[in-house]
Protein backbone atom coordinates (compact mmCIF):
# COMPACT_ATOMS: atom_id res chain seq x y z
CA UNK A 1 0.00 0.00 0.00
CA UNK A 2 1.50 3.42 -1.44
CA UNK A 3 1.91 6.25 1.38
CA UNK A 4 -0.64 9.08 1.67
CA UNK A 5 1.61 11.85 0.84
CA UNK A 6 2.79 10.85 -3.17
CA UNK A 7 6.23 9.97 -3.63
CA UNK A 8 8.67 11.04 -6.19
CA UNK A 9 12.47 9.94 -7.37
CA UNK A 10 14.76 12.12 -9.37
CA UNK A 11 17.74 10.45 -10.41
CA UNK A 12 19.49 13.55 -12.03
CA UNK A 13 23.66 14.07 -12.19
CA UNK A 14 23.29 18.02 -12.82
CA UNK A 15 23.63 18.91 -9.38
CA UNK A 16 22.27 23.13 -10.64
CA UNK A 17 19.80 21.29 -12.40
CA UNK A 18 18.54 19.25 -9.83
CA UNK A 19 18.34 22.03 -7.39
CA UNK A 20 15.88 23.94 -9.77
CA UNK A 21 13.76 20.59 -10.16
CA UNK A 22 13.45 20.38 -6.75
CA UNK A 23 12.51 23.70 -5.47
CA UNK A 24 10.33 23.96 -8.50
CA UNK A 25 8.64 20.66 -7.74
CA UNK A 26 8.26 21.44 -4.24
CA UNK A 27 5.30 23.18 -4.54
CA UNK A 28 3.57 20.14 -5.35
CA UNK A 29 3.51 18.46 -1.59
CA UNK A 30 5.41 15.70 -2.60
CA UNK A 31 8.24 13.59 -0.97
CA UNK A 32 10.99 14.08 -2.99
CA UNK A 33 14.31 11.59 -3.03
CA UNK A 34 16.89 12.36 -5.10
CA UNK A 35 19.74 10.65 -6.62
CA UNK A 36 23.37 11.62 -8.85
CA UNK A 37 23.30 8.96 -11.07
CA UNK A 38 21.58 5.91 -12.25
CA UNK A 39 23.24 3.30 -9.68
CA UNK A 40 22.37 5.19 -6.58
CA UNK A 41 18.57 5.74 -8.51
CA UNK A 42 18.58 2.05 -9.11
CA UNK A 43 18.89 0.76 -5.92
CA UNK A 44 17.34 3.43 -4.15
CA UNK A 45 14.03 1.91 -6.16
CA UNK A 46 14.96 -1.72 -5.24
CA UNK A 47 14.10 -0.69 -2.09
CA UNK A 48 11.62 1.89 -1.48
CA UNK A 49 8.13 2.28 -3.93
CA UNK A 50 7.40 5.45 -5.39
CA UNK A 51 4.21 6.65 -6.89
CA UNK A 52 6.97 8.79 -10.22
CA UNK A 53 10.47 8.64 -11.27
CA UNK A 54 12.39 11.23 -13.41
CA UNK A 55 15.48 9.86 -14.90
CA UNK A 56 17.98 11.84 -16.93
CA UNK A 57 19.43 10.00 -19.79
CA UNK A 58 23.33 10.89 -19.64
CA UNK A 59 24.77 10.25 -16.28
CA UNK A 60 27.96 8.41 -14.44
CA UNK A 61 28.16 5.30 -13.11
CA UNK A 62 24.85 4.12 -14.74
CA UNK A 63 23.23 5.57 -18.07
CA UNK A 64 19.47 6.25 -17.34
CA UNK A 65 18.57 3.71 -20.21
CA UNK A 66 20.01 1.44 -17.90
CA UNK A 67 18.99 2.69 -15.15
CA UNK A 68 14.95 2.34 -16.03
CA UNK A 69 15.95 -1.45 -17.13
CA UNK A 70 17.19 -2.33 -13.46
CA UNK A 71 13.94 0.12 -12.02
CA UNK A 72 11.34 -1.98 -14.18
CA UNK A 73 12.71 -5.36 -12.71
CA UNK A 74 12.23 -4.09 -9.15
CA UNK A 75 9.50 -5.71 -7.79
CA UNK A 76 8.07 -2.37 -5.64
CA UNK A 77 8.71 0.02 -8.62
CA UNK A 78 7.78 -2.64 -11.85
CA UNK A 79 5.29 -0.22 -12.81
CA UNK A 80 5.43 3.18 -11.64
CA UNK A 81 5.84 5.91 -14.46
CA UNK A 82 9.24 6.66 -15.31
CA UNK A 83 9.22 9.70 -17.21
CA UNK A 84 13.05 10.90 -19.02
CA UNK A 85 14.72 14.26 -19.17
CA UNK A 86 17.05 14.40 -20.69
CA UNK A 87 19.26 17.16 -22.86
CA UNK A 88 20.57 15.06 -25.46
CA UNK A 89 17.62 12.50 -27.07
CA UNK A 90 18.17 10.59 -30.22
CA UNK A 91 15.81 8.77 -32.01
CA UNK A 92 17.36 5.23 -30.69
CA UNK A 93 16.94 6.42 -27.21
CA UNK A 94 13.63 7.20 -27.14
CA UNK A 95 12.30 3.91 -29.59
CA UNK A 96 14.38 1.94 -26.68
CA UNK A 97 12.75 4.01 -23.81
CA UNK A 98 8.78 4.68 -25.35
CA UNK A 99 7.65 1.61 -24.24
CA UNK A 100 8.76 1.14 -20.73
CA UNK A 101 8.82 5.23 -19.78
CA UNK A 102 4.98 7.38 -19.23
CA UNK A 103 6.77 10.07 -21.04
CA UNK A 104 9.61 11.68 -22.49
CA UNK A 105 10.76 15.34 -22.06
CA UNK A 106 13.44 16.63 -23.91
CA UNK A 107 15.79 19.53 -21.90
CA UNK A 108 15.25 22.95 -21.38
CA UNK A 109 12.15 21.86 -19.58
CA UNK A 110 8.65 23.31 -19.37
CA UNK A 111 8.26 23.15 -15.56
CA UNK A 112 4.87 23.76 -15.67
CA UNK A 113 3.87 21.04 -17.73
CA UNK A 114 6.68 18.50 -15.97
CA UNK A 115 4.90 19.21 -12.82
CA UNK A 116 0.94 18.49 -14.36
CA UNK A 117 2.27 15.39 -15.90
CA UNK A 118 3.94 14.11 -12.56
CA UNK A 119 0.72 14.70 -11.21
CA UNK A 120 -1.40 13.27 -13.97
CA UNK A 121 1.06 10.28 -14.27
CA UNK A 122 0.83 9.98 -9.96
CA UNK A 123 -3.07 9.67 -10.10
CA UNK A 124 -3.58 7.23 -12.94
CA UNK A 125 -0.56 4.90 -11.12
CA UNK A 126 -2.97 4.90 -7.45
CA UNK A 127 -6.39 4.73 -9.79
CA UNK A 128 -4.48 1.34 -11.21
CA UNK A 129 -3.46 0.26 -7.23
CA UNK A 130 -6.92 0.85 -6.18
Amino acid sequence: MRKEQATLLIIEDDSEFLETLVDYLSDLKLTITTAQNGKIGSHLAMNSAFDCILCDITMPEMHGDEAVNHIRQTPLNSKTPIIILSAYLDNKIVETLSDKTARIFSKPINFELLGNTILEQIKKFRQELQ
